[in-house]
């Protein structure tokens, strides 16, 4: 009998690397496709600003293979069966689609600058990376969902063995950590974008263009609030049921304490009460709750923290960029 070999790490890669090429290329030829063909248009695409805006764009293109894989992980860890249900991912799909369609187009018509780009067709080309881009976080945006689901269950049932609580804390972990830093990739390489047609926008039209660097700060704060509100009540949720399992394996102590008696209308240190190994239940609740944590508990939270603040950073970053050019 023939024994199958082994699949090499190239061979799980490979797949990956040539749908982020393609899809490189396709973000390409959303940006150029078509570009010149108004007078408008060509000097708006001449400027070296928006050769700088077009690889932005690139990226956040090429980012979507990746992103989807990391947002499908989410879901599969989540999921009661072998792979994720496909009418929920397709339903989440379609909600993510519309949202970020409708954020698309009221930043183009809220916040544009005073003067048109002339960019030809900048419209549908803005709506077809926003709707790709959100197609490919909808598995992540499942998984949020469906932890909140089972972390009520969880809060629910909390006679279950206390491996299987600590496995599915960690279960739940690891997806909404996935699910964000997918999620906060994209975001953050969008707004990068945002900072760079700024540049753009005022490197075609440098007298009249008016695009305040506050609308890329802006737009930056809001991306973060808008992670936070979907990945935050899921974060401070974990915490919770990781301190409620603390407290059902190793219920807190408290040390001796003197029990007022009152003697006369005064407190007399009289009795005592308590337990003498109330410092070692500490530390057996610290061990604990860094165990259900997992090893790497504050390197967590502090990438959790990045990933949220990422887009204020990009922000900050593209602002850096231009005052540098």
């Amino acid at each position: 009998m023939a024994v199958r070999a082994e699949p090499t790490a190239f061979s799980r890669i490979w797949p990956l690397l040539c749908a982020t090429i393609l899809s490189g290329l396709v973000g390409f030829a959303s940006v150029r496709i078509g570009a010149r063909h108004t007078v408008a248009s060509v000097r708006y695409v001449s400027t070296p600003q928006f050769g700088v805006w077009t690889c932005t764009i690139i990226l956040a293109w090429a980012l979507i293979p990746g992103v989807l894989v990391l947002s499908w992980s989410s879901a599969r860890a989540l999921a009661a069966e072998h792979a994720p249900p496909l009418i929920p991912i397709v339903v989440c799909a379609g909600a993510a689609i519309a949202v970020a369609d409708l954020i698309a187009l009221a930043g183009y018509f809220m916040s544009r600058p005073a003067t048109p780009t002339g960019y030809y067709l900048g419209l549908p080309r803005l709506l077809l990376m926003f709707s790709f881009a959100a197609a490919s976080l909808a598995p992540g945006v499942f998984a949020v969902l469906r932890a909140h689901r089972l972390m009520r269950a969880a809060h629910l049932h909390r006679t279950r063995p206390v491996a299987e609580r600590v496995l599915e804390l960690s279960q739940l972990r690891s997806a909404l950590r996935i699910a964000l830093i997918g999620g906060a990739l994209l975001v953050s390489v969008g707004v990068l974008a945002t900072g760079t047609q700024r540049q753009a926008v005022l490197a075609a039209h440098p007298r009249s263009a008016d695009f305040p660097a506050v609308t890329v700060v802006v737009w930056g704060i809001a991306a973060s609030l808008v992670l936070a509100l979907l990945h935050g009540p899921g974060y401070l949720r974990l915490g919770a049921l990781t301190r409620e399992l603390v407290d059902d394996v190793l219920p807190i102590q408290f040390p001796d304490w003197p029990t007022a008696v009152r003697e006369e209308g005064r407190p007399a240190l009289t009795e005592q009460s308590g337990h003498a190994n109330w410092r070692g239940r500490m530390e057996d609740r610290a061990a604990f709750a860094e165990l259900v944590r997992g090893s790497s508990g504050g390197r967590n939270v502090g990438a959790a923290g990045l990933s949220l603040a990422g887009p204020v950073i990009t922000a900050g970053l593209a602002l850096l960029i231009g005052l540098s050019g």
